[in-house]
């Protein structure tokens, strides 16, 4: 039987290489997507009320501080998750430790526990839900890694 590249079956070998390198770019993809999406201006809706009676709406991103002076402390939080749990996926690409894939999974339920928290404040967005959903799918790759 001729070997080739270290294996019997070089087809399948080059199959489960790209099927690595995808998880690679899912594990990576999801965090930067949310990071996008945290940087939109339409990421949470703050209500005012107004004299006139109609209330005043104001849109921002998941990184201006204004919700967080108004005591709407889940979109930084979830910002900042979002940053760190970015980088420390783009160093475990170059360094295989299973450690920091469990920091990450954590920093990732931490991410998506507190992508919800703007709920409590009726500012959630469909921006909001996609970053949620972004942040869940995360958990559910890393989670989902073998051991």
């Amino acid at each position: 039987m001729l070997q080739t590249g270290g294996t019997r079956f070089p087809i399948l070998h080059k199959e489960r290489m790209n099927a690595v390198k995808m998880k690679q770019l899912a594990r990576v993809g999801l965090p930067l997507l949310a990071l996008i999406l945290e940087l939109l201006p339409w990421g949470v809706t703050m209500r005012f009320a107004n004299p006139d009676g109609a209330a005043h709406i104001t849109k921002t991103c998941y990184f201006d501080l204004m919700p967080f002076g108004y005591a709407n402390f889940g979109p930084l939080l979830t910002a900042v998750f979002t940053c760190i749990l970015l980088a420390l996926l783009l160093i475990g690409l170059a360094v295989k430790k299973q450690k920091l894939l469990r920091v990450c999974t954590v920093l990732a339920i931490a991410a998506t526990v507190t992508s919800v928290l703007p709920l409590l404040y009726s500012s959630y967005t469909v921006i909001g839900g996609l970053i949620t959903a972004c942040l869940a799918g995360e958990v559910i790759v890393l989670a989902g890694r073998k051991r």
